[in-house]
């Protein structure tokens, strides 16, 4: 059951998210527990409260029973992210925010993204160790900026 205040997603550090990758509650006999409508927020910390930043509304589809429910991908485009809070805005029952609730659920929820670039200054190290860093993280496919303190 999600709690009326949205499911928290803490991913461990800051990311550039490019997708919400959901599947959908797939059971055969009681398919109205799926998630019908939500919202995305997000948050440049781990504290749900701070999840203030507005993504958008998506809806998802009803999955047939026991079907190997494909993934349904949501584009999306947000920087800076360390929690994302997934809100229920209804359900297929169409009971969320009714006084008696039933209980409702998804199968997998995934982001996709990549790490927000580092930032050195100059100051903080070494020329030497400026140069080691930014080709290690090149050849881990990770985004480093170096600026130079002028």
């Amino acid at each position: 059951m999600f709690p009326t205040h949205g499911w928290p997603f803490d991913l461990g550090a800051n990311v550039t998210l490019s997708s919400a990758d959901i599947w959908q509650y797939n059971e055969n006999y009681d398919l109205n527990r799926g998630v019908e409508d939500f919202a995305i927020y997000t948050s440049p910390t781990a504290n749900i409260n701070d999840a203030t930043n507005f993504v958008g509304t998506f809806s998802l589809t009803i999955s047939p029973p026991n079907s190997g429910e494909p993934v349904q991908r949501f584009p999306i485009s947000v920087s800076n992210v360390r929690l994302v809070k997934l809100a229920i805005i209804d359900d297929f029952n169409n009971t969320v925010n009714l006084i008696d609730p039933d209980y409702d659920g998804l199968s997998e929820v995934r982001f996709e993204g990549h790490p927000c670039p580092l930032l050195l200054q100059h100051s903080e190290l070494q020329e030497a160790q400026c140069r080691c860093l930014l080709n290690t993280a090149r050849q881990m496919g990770l985004g480093l900026c170096y600026r130079a303190q002028t």
